[in-house]
């Protein structure tokens, strides 16, 4: 009796096993890959641990997991790594933001500007938005942290997003704690609006819904999203966090959701100058938001949550048109690239609108990943994310793609890739 085969035919990495498939699946061809992260309770805590200090810590939160980023940011001077993990700008931040933030440096013995009132100011005309329905945060996960401290009130309270997402949404739930409640993506990765609206229910506060989406890239249309608007209760919060916007310039059948603000819809957009802008280190992001939740979260924030060096270089790179076209168009050449290569080894990609690719290769791809890091080459492993079968790759220079590109074939068999 000839012996079972263990690796199939088409796996085109040699000497990186295949593992089966985990046997736990659910609804969806594609959708499958991608485990529901929230479905098994989390780790109790030590609570002896948790007495031996006296002092106490809510139960609930020693069950958090933290949140674990792709690799640490700081790469030492000259290093040949090629970091493709965390969705950062391969050619840096704006020359004028970083002008701007050496002058604001001087400065930094006093306390920034508790408003924000240049930046804001900047935003307000840009988006044709009063500045007063415009907030800032250290990051928009600060803003993110902020909805959910004014709004939830207790475990009876539910929020409401896809699974996987972005890990933040889940904390924000926890934190208080609330009810966390998720769709998984459908076949094509993307957000299964009718599946969420059905999870929705009379104690349902918040909807978190990233467009385009975190991990896949992918985005619902406006037709969808105003359909789910019309299903759903005037009394629910949604929050389009749109940090990957700019990286949408030529998909006009998105919703935008400045324009649900203005309407005064239930609605929220957040955005970022961490992506597209090149300042993640800076950690600022900004929203939109309805007046009378802004005014809620102006009594409720820290006083300077923004500091100086970061509010002038994201003034200077809101400014810098020419170095948005510029990562764009980087962004576009890189994301076929690497498309085009996932796609040759036998992954499928999803339909991605940020800066990244989100590619599937039907199997746990642990060892690969693990292989490319062996190489130099970081990107994102689908396990932490909830797809283990997946990896996401950020879009970088044009050299760094082709040494991903290089290095994901070399770990090919000849001729076995389809």
């Amino acid at each position: 009796m000839a012996a079972r085969r263990t690796t199939p035919s088409w796996w085109p990495f040699e000497g990186i096993s295949a593992k089966r498939r985990p046997r736990r699946r659910f609804p969806g061809r594609n959708a499958a890959r991608c485990r529901l992260r929230s479905a098994a309770p989390p780790p109790r805590p030590n609570r002896r641990h948790n007495r031996a200090m006296g002092a106490p810590i809510r139960p609930h939160i020693l069950r958090l997991r933290p949140y674990v980023q792709g690799k640490p940011s700081v790469i030492s001077p000259g290093s040949d790594i090629v970091k493709l993990a965390s969705n950062e700008n391969p050619l840096g931040p704006s020359p004028r933001a970083v002008e701007a933030m050496a002058r604001a440096a001087e400065r930094a013995h006093q306390y920034p500007d508790g408003g924000g009132t240049l930046l804001r100011e900047e935003l307000s005309q840009r988006f044709d938005l009063p500045a007063g329905q415009i907030l800032l945060g250290n990051g928009s996960d600060e803003l993110l942290r902020m909805i959910g401290a004014v709004v939830l009130e207790s475990p009876e309270d539910e929020v409401v997003c896809a699974t996987p997402t972005f890990l933040v949404y889940e904390h924000t739930a926890h934190v208080v704690p609330a009810t966390l409640k998720q769709a998984p993506l459908t076949d094509d990765f993307r957000h299964d609006l009718p599946a969420m609206a059905a999870l929705i229910g009379p104690q349902t506060k918040i909807v978190f819904l990233a467009n385009p989406h975190n991990p896949t890239g992918t985005v619902v249309t406006r037709g969808e999203f105003e359909r789910f608007l019309e299903r759903i209760p005037a009394t629910v919060w949604v929050v389009l966090d749109e940090a990957y916007f700019e990286f949408l310039r030529d998909n006009a059948d998105s919703p935008t959701s400045l324009d649900y603000v203005r309407q005064g819809r239930p609605v929220v957009g957040l955005r970022t100058f961490s992506k597209a802008y090149g300042l993640a280190g800076a950690r600022c992001g900004y929203g939109f938001f309805p007046r009378d939740l802004a005014d809620a979260i102006e009594r409720a924030r820290q006083p300077f949550n923004v500091n100086a060096l970061a509010q002038a270089g994201c003034l200077a790179a809101l400014r810098d048109h020419e170095f948005l076209d510029r990562t764009l168009a980087n962004n576009r050449s890189g994301m076929l690239r690497i498309e085009e290569c996932v796609r040759r080894l036998g992954g499928q990609v999803s339909d991605s609108h940020a800066n990244f690719v989100f590619a599937d290769f039907g199997r746990p791809t642990a060892d690969l990943v693990s292989a490319l890091e062996a190489k130099s080459i970081y990107v994102r492993g689908g396990a932490g994310l909830g797809c283990p079968n997946a990896m996401r790759i950020t879009v970088g220079t044009p050299e760094e793609v082709e040494r991903f590109c290089a290095a994901i074939e070399d770990c090919a068999v000849l001729g076995g890739a389809r």
